[in-house]
């Protein structure tokens, strides 16, 4: 049951759009930042490895339905 949902969700169009645009809006934040907005880069850099880390716990539901080893050490998402 949870693999198949899984897979639905991995392979769904808007899920799929919405990640990219996530991860697309969290790059062009870090291309406009200034000098001195390292606060921004950094939130935006917890906010991609949160992205990969949520897809990773999907992916890991289509192989045993466990969830694999994953380095949950983001200290914060947004300031």
């Amino acid at each position: 049951m949870k693999a198949e949902k899984a897979k639905a969700l991995l392979e769904d169009q808007t899920f799929r759009s919405a990640m990219d645009d996530l991860r697309k809006a969290c790059y062009d934040n870090i291309k406009r930042s200034s000098h001195e907005q390292q606060d921004l880069r950094e939130d935006m850099y917890y906010m991609l490895r949160a992205a990969d880390a949520f897809e990773r716990i999907l992916r890991s539901r289509l192989n045993d339905g466990k969830i694999n080893e994953i380095d949950f050490n983001i200290k914060r998402m947004i300031r």
